[in-house]
């Protein structure tokens, strides 16, 4: 079982489709997406720094996982 088989079957409950972009007033953001592209979250605010963006999204439930190559 691959790591993100794995990371699935313990979490089920986690989407792993997440947009990061900077808006038109360069401000950080992220949603949280449906597998078909529907978005189920989206931050409240902007943030001027990515990482305080990716600290934010993981109040919600986001969690890096690096690509296997």
């Amino acid at each position: 079982m691959s790591l993100i088989e794995r990371f699935r079957s313990e979490n089920p409950q986690v989407n792993l489709v997440w947009r990061f972009y900077s808006d038109s007033a360069h401000q950080w953001r992220w949603e949280r997406l449906a597998f078909d592209g529907t978005v189920l979250e989206s931050s409240k605010s902007g943030y001027t720094q990515y990482e305080g963006c990716l600290a934010n999204a993981g109040e919600w439930g986001y969690v890096f996982l690096p690509t296997l190559s």
